[in-house]
């Protein structure tokens, strides 16, 4: 994308507009830009996890239900280190057993949905994302009664069913 898509992004700021992540990433440089970039670029972040020595990491998920959630790492020297989803294979394969819920949300962000189980004392967290081939499904984290991840499960997207 490059410079054609810093162009694009900086475009959309001017009109009052939010580029895309992957336009924003596109327009920003690791090392280079500048944590006002980025928020100048992608706006407020939903929450800031603070990280060692002064490193700090952004949180953008886009819309209610959407599929992506953006982490951007901003280093110690206010500078914009790199950005990426977290809704995908990899990251869902981070979430260990034992886990807060606070660890979770952390790797993950802002859950789609989050849902309390009185009589079994337990809380689901889920995250809507697009699997392989493009189906939408949900990531869930059973937490038990202390509020330690106790399984994760998989479910499809109810929109994406009733909708075929």
């Amino acid at each position: 994308m490059g410079m054609i898509g810093g162009w694009i992004a900086a475009g959309l700021v001017r009109l009052g507009l939010r580029p895309s992540p992957d336009l924003a990433r596109g327009a920003l440089r690791p090392g280079e830009s500048t944590a006002a970039e980025v928020r100048r670029l992608l706006g407020e972040p939903e929450e800031v996890h603070e990280g060692g020595g002064g490193a700090r990491t952004w949180e953008y998920p886009r819309g209610p239900a959407g599929t992506e959630t953006w982490m951007v790492e901003i280093g110690p020297d206010d500078r914009y280190r790199g950005m990426r989803n977290v809704l995908v294979d990899d990251c869902f394969r981070q979430v260990e057993r034992g886990a807060s819920m606070a660890d979770v949300r952390r790797l993950l962000g802002r859950p789609t949905s989050s849902a309390e189980f009185r009589r079994r004392g337990g809380r689901v967290l889920s995250w809507r994302y697009r699997a392989d081939g493009g189906r939408l499904e949900h990531f869930n984290a059973h937490f038990d009664e202390t509020g330690r991840l106790a399984n994760v499960s998989r479910t499809p997207d109810p929109e994406s069913i009733n909708s075929q």
